[in-house]
């Protein structure tokens, strides 16, 4: 009898220890489920985390456990009473860390900082296709114009809100990593830039002299990290072709004749009503003639006796030879095609 009640001791603590509670964490603002909340028993290592829908089950409470603990980052966390089914609405938190602008002399924060700024992030540039980040301020930055020149090898030229002289320089100074930079921009990898700034006012003279009269162009690159090594490859790769239409050009003196040819054979069966033969006679005839008839005024071709320049299939004779030598009152005349 000792036994048995000393096992039915033991069974009765053992459930009692084991409370489930099951419940689901929102957020106060829109009931939105807050997935990846921890829910814990303060002073313990019970705890657990929701699921995407907000739900979590938390077993493994005592007896003495009268209270769960739920916190979310950006939420207010909040103590809560146990209860075998919850529903626990978070707050948000209303205090928000402060916007750090990174200046010439050290950081100030945002709200104290009274210029005009353009901050170009890492993403911003991994997402266009540049050769140096510089150009991937084009389109991004307000009040930054920038001009590529013929020359696809040399920089682009840059001016921050307009000219500033008419004699002096108009490029703007560039800064990395706390230091004037001189040397081209294609030296400078994208992948290795954390963020680019833009100073684009009178706060860039104050903060640089007369060296930001044309604005300033803040350049932060990537610094190692204590994390395990990392290396990353990418490559990009790309066709040009030439976009003008190639047409069909006549780069001979032999083709001319033949095309010349073909308009007068053309003009003797259609309008003269004359066969063939005839046609192509009077064709060849008249390639060389007076332009008022329809000719060309000389040839540059010689073709043995007895031949025609043109044959019947409309091609320049395989036996025509450049440089036809004609007289010309008492003199002799070797003509050749024009330049």
């Amino acid at each position: 009898m000792l036994f048995l009640a000393l096992l039915l001791f033991v069974a009765a603590n053992a459930v009692a220890q084991d409370v489930r509670v099951s419940g689901q964490v929102l957020s106060a603002e829109d009931d939105e489920p807050l997935a990846g909340a921890t829910v814990r028993v303060p002073g313990t290592t019970v705890a657990t985390a929701t699921d995407a829908d907000g739900h979590f089950t938390l077993s493994g409470l005592g007896p003495s456990d009268k209270h769960i603990e739920v916190s979310f980052i950006g939420y207010e966390t909040q103590s809560v009473a146990v209860k075998p089914q919850l529903t626990i609405r978070l707050s948000m938190k209303t205090e928000v860390m402060d916007e750090v602008m990174v200046v010439a002399f050290g950081k100030q924060k945002r709200e104290s900082f009274t210029g005009s700024a353009s901050v170009v992030s890492a993403a911003d540039i991994e997402r266009q296709q540049v050769t140096n980040p510089i150009e991937a301020l084009s389109g991004n930055v307000t009040g930054l114009q920038m001009l590529q020149t013929n020359d696809f090898t040399s920089d682009p030229s840059i001016t921050i809100r307009g000219i500033g002289s008419l004699n002096a320089g108009t490029e703007p100074l560039i800064v990395l990593d706390g230091l004037p930079y001189s040397g081209y921009w294609n030296d400078i990898n994208p992948a290795d830039i954390a963020s680019i700034t833009v100073l684009k006012d009178a706060a860039s003279n104050a903060l640089y002299g007369a060296r930001g009269a044309n604005g300033v162009i803040l350049i932060t690159s990537k610094s190692a990290g204590r994390t395990a090594t990392k290396v990353t490859f990418g490559a990009k790769w790309g066709a040009n072709h030439d976009a003008r239409v190639q047409y069909d050009m006549i780069d001979s003196p032999g083709q001319y004749y033949e095309q010349h040819y073909r308009a007068m054979l053309n003009y003797y069966m259609n309008s003269q009503n004359q066969s063939f033969n005839q046609a192509h006679i009077n064709a060849n005839n008249i390639l060389g003639g007076a332009k008022g008839a329809g000719g060309l005024a000389y040839m540059v071709y010689a073709v043995p006796e007895g031949q025609t320049v043109i044959g019947t299939n409309g091609r320049l004779n395989p036996n025509a030879v450049l440089g036809n030598r004609v007289a010309y009152g008492d003199k002799i005349y070797t003509l050749y095609p024009d330049d």
